[in-house]
Parts: structure tokens; sequence; C-alpha cells
């Protein structure tokens, strides 16, 4: 009888969450878009699938975890930094400044930063809006603090290709179908890096 009255609940508490559907990679796009009207037209990120698995690799660390952190604590991958350079292994070889004959290898992409945003048991209408307004919120967290403004708009250097990705995961805390309100906890984590111009004859 006990099995039965659980069984019961869990089929309650997932019907009434079947009746809200989050589209994560549609709300982690709108985020790349909506931070890129805060950069210059001519200095626009593009994402980048290196970036993308960076921020996939902590946001997911975040979510089974509950914690809000750049550390994590698996080897090789416990800073920013280096979970950057495990997912962006594409180097250049370039020639040696005192040997034009020999060549120097050094990594294509450079680490520019990663931002950290985490929304606490949010409201928002479910409506066709949903993602949208999910990812306005996610970036307005990030645009009122200096610091990870600074992350979203950094490094608009002449010369510099600039990419990066937004990693969303989002876990239903409550649905109020009267009111046709969700309740969110929300973990965000962007990565962004960017390539410096070469000249051709610096290139091996």
């Amino acid at each position: 009888m006990k099995k039965l009255i659980t069984l019961l609940l869990v089929l309650v508490t997932l019907n009434g969450y079947s009746q809200v559907v989050i589209d994560n990679e549609k709300i982690e796009k709108l985020c790349f878009e909506i931070h890129n009207t805060y950069r210059d037209s001519s200095h626009q990120r593009e994402i980048m699938e290196g970036c993308k698995k960076a921020a996939d690799f902590q946001v997911d660390y975040l979510y089974k975890n509950n914690v809000v952190t750049h550390k994590n604590p698996t080897y090789g991958y416990q800073t920013q930094e280096e979970r950057f350079s495990k997912f962006n292994t594409e180097t250049i070889k370039l020639k040696d400044y005192y040997d034009n004959t020999k060549y120097k290898e050094y990594p294509k992409y450079d680490y520019d930063a990663e931002i950290i945003t985490y929304c606490n048991n949010h409201s928002f209408k479910v409506d066709s809006l949903l993602e949208k307004n999910i990812s306005k919120r996610i970036i307005n967290n990030f645009v009122k603090s200096k610091g990870h403004f600074y992350g979203m708009t950094l490094n608009m250097y002449k010369g510099k290709n600039h990419y990066g990705y937004f990693s969303v995961r989002t876990k239903i805390i409550k649905y109020d179908e009267e009111k046709n309100l969700v309740y969110l906890n929300i973990y965000c984590v962007g990565v962004f890096g960017s390539e410096g111009y070469i000249p051709k004859n610096s290139l091996f």
C-alpha cells in the first residue's frame, strides 16, 4: 500500500511538471544573441564548439552538485584555463624569431573569460516567450555585475576573432497551474576565447 501511495505521488508530480517543457538549447542560443548586442558590431562573438564543451563541463558539475563556483574537483579540469585548453587543442606553427628555419607551436585560441550566474526559485510565466524571458534574466544578471559584464564585453581588439558559448541547465522547483507560473533554479556558464591575427609570413 505504501509503495502504491508513493507511486501515485510521483505520478502526480510528474504530471504537473510535464505540462512545462523548457528548451535549454534555445535559451543558450538566445543568451548568445543577446550578449552580442552589448558588444561592438565589428567585434561580434561566434559560437565555438570548444567553448561549448568547456561550458557544458562546468555547468553540469554545478547542476549535479547544487553549487556555484569556478572550481572543479576533476583533475586536469580544475580551473577555467585548464578546461578551456582541454577542449580547444588546435595549435599553430610559427617561425622561430631567431631562426626562421625552425618553428614553435602555440595554442591557436586564447582563453578570455568564464562567467557564471545562478537564479534560485525564480518564477516565469509559461507562454511562448518562456525561453526568451529566461535568457533575458540570465543576461541581465551578468549585466548588473561589473566583473561579469566585463567578461562578456572584453577583448574587443582589432585583428582578433572572438568566440564563446553559454551553457544553461534549468530545474523545475514548482509549477503553479492556477497562475500559470513555473519556478526554476537556473545555472548558466559562459566561456569565451579569441584568436589573434597572425601575419602569413610568420606561419611555418
